[in-house]
């Protein structure tokens, strides 16, 4: 994808994102769009690319802290990072 595609596609990621009125869609949302979109943060190097993922983060973080019963999708979080691991220990 080119850098205004993918910015393209982040802006339609957020505002989809903010459009989610209820906790459970919310924490629906994040257990599929976390774990990709912080894969993206170690794979962009594009500076505007990075800066609209900030961007999205810092929305989820707000909603996070401000909604008691949002949980974040810690389990696939741990396993992307440790295919992660495993593939960059296959790589050495």
């Amino acid at each position: 994808m080119s850098g205004e595609t993918d910015i393209a596609s982040l802006n339609r990621v957020f505002h989809r994102l903010a459009l989610v009125d209820t906790t459970s869609k919310f924490v629906a949302v994040l257990d599929k769009l976390l774990p990709r979109l912080l894969k993206r943060v170690g794979e962009n190097k594009d500076p505007a690319i990075h800066s609209k993922l900030v961007e999205i983060f810092g929305h989820i973080l707000k909603r996070v802290r401000n909604d008691t019963e949002c949980r974040l999708p810690c389990l696939a979080l741990l396993q992307q990072l440790t295919s992660d691991h495993d593939a960059d220990d296959d790589d050495s």
